[in-house]
C-alpha cells in the first residue's frame, strides 16, 4: 500500500513538472511597450519667397516637383563641391520627409501657388539618427531626383528651428520656412533673386543646373571605352 501511494505521488509530481515545463513563458503585452516619440516639422515655402528655376520661372503647381527634408552627413563644403554628383549626395542624405510644389495651396488655387508648398512631416528624428543635425531642403525640378535637370539645396545651419531635436524622451515640434534661409550662406546649390514669387513682391530662391559632361568629355569617355580593348589586343599580339 505504501509503495502504491509513493508511486502515485511521484507520478503527480512528474506530471506537474512536465506541464509547467511545457507552458510557454509569458510574453510582454505590445500595449505595455514604451511609446516611440516623434518629431513633427511644419516646413515649406509658404510665407513670401517661392522656388523657381534658374531662369526665374516659378516651379509650377501640379508639376509634382519634389522637395526633400533631411540631413546630409557631410560638410557644407563637400555638398557644394559635389553638387552635380547626385549619387554621391544621395548616399550621404537621410530623408525625414517629403513634399511637392503646390502641396497645401498656400498661395491659393492653381498658379497662385506656383513655387510654394506646405509640408507637414512626422517621424522619429532620434530613430533616424538625426538628433542635433541641421535640416536641409533639397529641391528638384522633377518628381524624382533621377529625372531632374536642376536642383537646389537650402539650409539655415544651426538655427534651433532648423535642427532636428532629440525626441527619445518626449515628442517634439519644429516650424521653419524657406524665407528664413540666408543669402548666400544658406544656399549651397542654387541662387537667389532671379524672378519674382507669386506674391508679386518677393524674389525667388532659384535652382541651378545639374552639370553633365560636355560633348568633348563624352567623346573622350567613348574613345576610352572603345579604344582600350583595341590597345589591349595589339599588346597581346
Amino acid at each position: 500500500m505504501n509503495k502504491l501511494v509513493t508511486l502515485i505521488a511521484t507520478g503527480s509530481v512528474l506530471c506537474s513538472a512536465s506541464l509547467f515545463a511545457a507552458r510557454p513563458l509569458p510574453q510582454p503585452d505590445p500595449l505595455d511597450a514604451a511609446p516611440t516619440n516623434t518629431t513633427t516639422v511644419n516646413w515649406g515655402a509658404q510665407i513670401s519667397n517661392g522656388l523657381g528655376l534658374a531662369n526665374g520661372t516659378p516651379l509650377a503647381n501640379g508639376s509634382n516637383d519634389l522637395i526633400l527634408l533631411g540631413n546630409f552627413n557631410i560638410s557644407n563644403a563637400m555638398i557644394i563641391a559635389n553638387g552635380s554628383n547626385l549619387a554621391f549626395l544621395q548616399s550621404h542624405f537621410t530623408t525625414f520627409g517629403s513634399a511637392v510644389i503646390g502641396a497645401g495651396n498656400p498661395g491659393g488655387p492653381g498658379s497662385a501657388s506656383d513655387g510654394y508648398f506646405t509640408g507637414v512631416s512626422t517621424a522619429s528624428a532620434s530613430g533616424l539618427s538625426l538628433a542635433s543635425t541641421q535640416m536641409f531642403y533639397w529641391v528638384f525640378n522633377a518628381p524624382t531626383a533621377g529625372a531632374a535637370t536642376q536642383q537646389g539645396i537650402f539650409t539655415l545651419g544651426s538655427n534651433p528651428n532648423w535642427t532636428f531635436p532629440d525626441d527619445s524622451a518626449t515628442a517634439q515640434s519644429k516650424t521653419n520656412d524657406l524665407s528664413q534661409v540666408l543669402n548666400p550662406s544658406g544656399i549651397l546649390w542654387g541662387s537667389f533673386g532671379t524672378g519674382t514669387s507669386r506674391d508679386g513682391l518677393s524674389p525667388l530662391y532659384n535652382l541651378a543646373l545639374i552639370a553633365v559632361p560636355e560633348p568633348s568629355t563624352l567623346a573622350l569617355i567613348g574613345f576610352a571605352l572603345v579604344g582600350a580593348p583595341v590597345v589591349f589586343l595589339r599588346r597581346r599580339r
